[in-house]
């Protein structure tokens, strides 16, 4: 079997380390041979040679951008993602794989490429993209969903939230659900770097990039909750908004938190991380299928998540961990707190968590299944597709999206305030946890109508 993966960035983050272990898993035991198509070198290219993986550098960007993002949806982009869909095209037909797989929903130039030289194609998709990366997709969501259906022979979602949330667009012979396989190979024993000042408080850990959606701010807010309690909290991750790093180091201040809350902003020993912390804390407002989660699971730690996204898939409530909602900083407070009149029970359900998932989440089942995915499509009758009017749709597309979003962004600015208004009425205790969480879902259902619309 040959196959031809297209990944959509050139650095290493959540959707690169799963293509990355699925590569070397095919790599070991598997009878196949493969290369990989890179918009730009970058960490991900690297990891590739270190692995004598072949790859070739085609630039293109996305059919997706954030709500201000108008630069990718430029004449000049769109001159790129066309010569981009060609040069993939002249790729299939010099390297002559049996399929295509394109790693996440955001890059279709690969898909486009297959319709016209009549090779297979699969879509791996790891995201909701509006929910959890709040990007706006060129077409809209619904168009972009069936779009990806009909270039497709097969699409492969990570969690039973994400194959839900398409099911609607997505024909049903054609969509999969797969847990991703977990193992640790990143750990660095020798290392020397401390992401704990303070041995013997309740060690609290977030690990990702910092922004607001990933809501590390709830979790030093739930601290201020808890000041006389022996609790340390470990934020690490590269920040990608300098802005909402600024309100949590500001936050820290006004409520002099500087003893009970770090901020690593780098580190080459992310696993380190998690061996010296106590528990795990994913305040996510969406993830589609945190690896995170399972990284410190596997690593024998209890994790506190949001119900949200897929994490509610990973998580046993009261057995390997909590659920809290989004937002609900009082019920985050209130669960540590918990678990820290209860420190004996912290290593009990870390321990039930590593049991799941070394027995959910195996090599067997999810490289099984991909590999059985990618045999059936090979077997299966060609379809037949027409990607000669995809650019003029497109170009249509962006056009209409233009057009909605100038009053579209001025009303997401006044979601945006009444949002900050929202939880200074609630620290304040003007209003109840409860009101506030009901008006807090009213404003995420006016938002998702803005965005899908």
């Amino acid at each position: 079997m040959k196959v031809l993966f297209i990944n959509h960035l050139p650095g290493l983050a959540g959707a690169e380390r799963v293509l990355l272990d699925l590569l070397i898993e095919f790599q070991k035991k598997y009878k196949m041979t493969f290369r990989v198509v890179v918009p730009a070198k970058g960490d991900f290219s690297s990891a590739l040679e270190k692995l004598s993986i072949e790859y070739v550098v085609i630039p293109y960007g996305w059919w997706a951008g954030s709500l201000h993002d108008y630069e990718r949806e430029s004449p000049a982009t769109y001159e790129i993602n066309q010569k981009a869909v060609w040069d993939i095209k002249k790729e299939i037909e010099s390297y002559k794989p049996d399929l295509v797989y394109s790693n996440t929903m955001v890059n279709p130039w690969g898909a486009f490429a297959c319709a016209m030289t009549g090779t297979k194609h699969i879509w791996g998709i790891h995201e909701f993209g509006e929910r959890d990366h709040r990007l706006v997709f060129h077409l809209g969501l619904p168009l972009t969903l069936k779009l990806i259906d009909a270039f497709s022979d097969a699409v492969i979602t990570n969690s039973l939230a994400v194959k839900r949330s398409v099911e609607n667009y997505i024909s049903p012979e054609k969509l999969h659900q797969y847990y991703y396989s977990m193992e640790v190979t990143r750990v660095h024993p020798n290392s020397k770097e401390h992401f704990f000042d303070k041995p013997n408080a309740l060690k609290l850990l977030t690990l990702g990039t910092i922004l607001p959606s990933k809501g590390q701010l709830d979790v030093v807010k739930a601290l201020a909750l808890l000041q006389n309690r022996d609790i340390q909290l470990a934020i690490v991750g590269a920040p990608s908004d300098e802005k909402y790093l600024e309100k949590i180091r500001h936050y820290i201040a006004r409520y002099k938190l500087k003893n009970k809350v770090i901020i690593h902003q780098f580190t080459q020993n992310p696993m380190q991380a998690i061996l010296q912390s106590d528990m795990f804390i994913l305040s996510s407002y969406c993830e589609a299928f945190g690896r995170v989660v399972l990284e410190n699971m596997l690593l024998g730690k209890m994790v506190i998540g949001t119900n949200t996204g897929g994490t509610p898939e990973m998580i046993i409530t009261g057995k390997t961990g909590f659920l809290y909602t989004p937002g609900d900083v009082k019920q985050l407070a209130n669960l540590i707190a918990y678990c820290d009149d209860n420190r004996a029970k912290i290593a009990q359900f870390g321990k039930n968590a590593q049991y799941w998932v070394k027995t959910t989440f195996t090599k067997q089942r999810y490289y099984g299944n991909i590999y059985k995915t990618f045999c059936q499509v090979i077997e299966s009758p060609p379809q037949s597709r027409k990607p000669e009017s995809f650019f003029e749709l497109l170009a249509m597309g962006v056009l209409e999206t233009r057009k909605k979003r100038k009053s579209r962004d001025k009303v997401m600015e006044k979601i945006h305030q009444l949002n900050n208004e929202l939880h200074m009425l609630q620290a304040s205790g003007v209003i109840s946890t409860g009101v506030a969480n009901k008006m807090r879902k009213e404003l995420r259902e006016i938002t998702s109508d803005l965005l899908v619309d």
